[in-house]
């Protein structure tokens, strides 16, 4: 169970990115360090271990590989990977609540074995 708190505040700090993430700059910058870093899946394997994890991708995701996010998903001992039907790169305001819904959900029932992606 969770504190029914919890949902207004999610909704309301994804809210806030969604409203703050159009700097140009950074996107270049972003885009930049995405490009030039190195791959992360033994990093991911040996400093997360048995943390509960949760993986979201939109299946609508031009700028991320639906690929990389199973790739993650599968280093990850304990994970969860969901899959948002229509949901592209950024969060907008149409998959807000499914993202608060899947956050929450994950919050009452982590993960106790690896993702079946």
């Amino acid at each position: 169970s969770y504190d029914e708190t919890v949902i207004p505040y999610i909704r309301e700090q994804i809210r806030a990115q969604v409203e703050r993430s159009d700097y140009r700059d950074g996107v270049f910058r972003h885009l930049t360090a995405v490009a030039r870093a190195p791959c992360r899946e033994k990093a991911l394997r040996e400093q997360l271990g048995d943390v509960p994890c949760l993986v979201i991708h939109g299946d609508a995701d031009r700028l991320v590989p639906l690929e990389n996010g199973l790739m993650t998903a599968r280093c990850l001992a304990r994970c969860r990977y969901e899959l948002l039907q229509g949901a592209g790169h950024y969060f907008t305001p149409d998959v807000i609540d499914r993202i608060v819904a899947v956050v929450v959900d994950f919050a009452a029932r982590p993960p106790t074995t690896a993702a079946q992606v």
